[in-house]
């Protein structure tokens, strides 16, 4: 179960990691030993305050069975995210307000993603009744 840390500041990583480590009911302390680093070390991960090295996130990736590609790619984003903020979203075109929607995005179904949608065209609806001119 993914909980409201994914529309935060918490980093993506440590979602997916948090979030594969609950699916196979795996504690912080059993990362740690797996993957012979201090709890301290694990705890930091799976709550995204760190961001582990290439070599880390595959011993991740392996014992949590999940993708490496796709965790490095999101690993570069929480580095570049957490060194610059928001100026590589606003440099690109991106309204840096919608990314706590992005984050959350790949983790909703395809009904929810389509009633995220019909709400946010329902809300625009509703702020410009009136407002438009014959």
């Amino acid at each position: 179960m993914i909980d409201s840390d994914i529309v935060d500041s918490r980093a993506a990583l440590g979602t997916r990691i948090d979030a594969a480590m609950q699916e196979r009911g795996v504690s912080i302390r059993d990362l740690a030993r797996k993957l012979e680093i201090t709890y301290e070390h694990a705890r930091r991960l799976a709550r995204g305050e760190a961001v582990p090295s290439s070599y880390l996130l595959k011993a991740v990736c392996a014992y949590l069975k999940l993708p490496y590609e796709e965790l490095q790619n999101i690993a570069t984003s929480d580095r570049i995210r957490k060194k610059y903020g928001t100026l590589p979203l606003e440099l690109t075109g991106k309204n840096p307000e919608l990314d706590p929607i992005e984050r959350a995005w790949p983790y909703l179904t395809d009904d929810q993603k389509k009633t995220l949608i019909t709400l946010a065209q329902a809300l625009v609806q509703q702020n410009t009744v009136g407002k438009r001119r014959p």
